[in-house]
């Protein structure tokens, strides 16, 4: 069984989709809603576990009652959740998320703001690639150091700019980013994918939601068009994907950013980061 190690956020999604696009100042009617967990790591690590693999999640929760459906969340769809911060007292980081008709998204995020870094004293088994975030930055530095010294393959998960790129791009094999990426002094895909060069990244892509995925060097990867419901979550669905099929052994780097565009893809047929499990 494939082995991943996912290292990053985890939030409590709170999910509404709309009866018709939001509107300011009025109350929206709810046609359905959701409580689960969410972030980009904790998102790959379900999309991992759901395709067959064994998925551990070194993450910060916390020890606050709303920890509790988290974990439920997460140990119910086959994660093994590692808490690097059990003591703390204080609330998970939360995130609020409306849903337009149309699947379109607005999210509003804490991120990990207020919540303590965890040390970098993480110890694991080899896995068979490691997924970080940029969100827990000590820990993943520590995690992303130690799968490099074991011939491990890392993958980082660029989906805004983060100042704690810096340390960690150097450290991993594949960044995949997403079109909001933008290091300072960038202006589009090309001065990104200059600065992952210079900072040596091996392998460099950037994915466009529907549209083809950019990779660096190479000709775009087409996307299957679907028609989507809800967007929510399918970037992180697409990384989970990409480190299963890594770990499975698809050795061709364009098939693997193939094979997880179509999960992707089955991933916004449904409300929700969970529903479109069932149809795998």
């Amino acid at each position: 069984m494939p082995r991943g190690l996912f290292v990053g956020l985890t939030v409590l999604d709170v999910l509404y989709r709309l009866e018709g696009e939001p509107r300011p100042n009025t109350k929206n009617v709810v046609r359905e809603s959701a409580l689960l967990a969410g972030g980009p790591s904790a998102n790959a690590a379900v999309a991992f576990a759901a395709l067959g693999g064994d998925a551990r999640l070194a993450t910060a929760i916390g020890s606050h009652p709303t920890g509790a459906l988290i974990r439920a969340d997460l140990e119910g769809h086959g994660v093994s959740v590692d808490d690097r911060i059990p003591g703390h007292e204080g609330r998970p980081a939360v995130a609020s998320v409306l849903v337009s008709p149309n699947g379109d998204r607005l999210a509003a995020s804490t991120a990990a703001h207020g919540l303590p870094q965890p040390g970098p004293d993480l110890e694991f088994g080899p896995p068979d690639v490691v997924l970080i975030d940029g969100h827990l930055p000590a820990l993943q530095e520590r995690a992303a150091e130690r799968a490099r010294a074991t011939g491990v393959p890392v993958v980082i998960d660029c989906g805004s700019w983060k100042p704690s790129f810096e340390r960690l791009l150097p450290l991993v094999d594949v960044a995949i980013c997403g079109e909001n990426f933008v290091p300072p002094g960038a202006a589009g895909a090309e001065d990104a994918f200059a600065y992952l060069r210079g900072l040596g990244v091996p392998r460099r892509v950037i994915t466009r939601g529907s549209r083809s995925i950019l990779v660096d060097g190479e000709a775009e990867v087409s996307v299957e068009p679907v028609e989507a419901v809800d967007t929510l979550g399918a970037g992180d669905v697409f990384h989970g994907a990409f480190c299963f099929y890594w770990a499975q052994g698809v050795t061709d780097f364009r098939e693997r950013l193939r094979l997880a565009a179509k999960v992707a893809g089955v991933s916004c047929r449904s409300f929700g980061t969970r529903g479109w499990i069932g149809e795998l």
